[in-house]
């Protein structure tokens, strides 16, 4: 890779990081949404949004749903911007 190649990839990254980035609101509505009654009864329990912290900082705007289905099953649901 060229250098000119190089700096224009880091240019594009620095575009998008400034560009916002919705995944807390996208992971409200889902918890929102898995929160609601469930007429199946399938859903158990529903966690509150865990943030991607390492060493009390946060490292990316990744969002994680914990949800346990009736049968005691555990999912993960991730919001993560691409």
């Amino acid at each position: 890779m060229h250098d000119w190649e190089h700096q224009q990839q880091l240019e594009e990254q620095q575009q998008l990081q400034a560009l916002p980035a919705y995944c807390d609101y996208l992971a409200s509505v889902c918890r929102k949404a898995l929160n609601a009654p469930d007429p199946e009864g399938i859903i158990m329990g529903v966690s509150g949004i865990k943030h991607h912290v390492v060493a009390d900082k946060l490292v990316s705007y990744t969002k994680r749903i914990n949800v346990i289905d009736f049968q005691g099953r555990h999912y993960k649901i991730t919001v993560e911007a691409l």
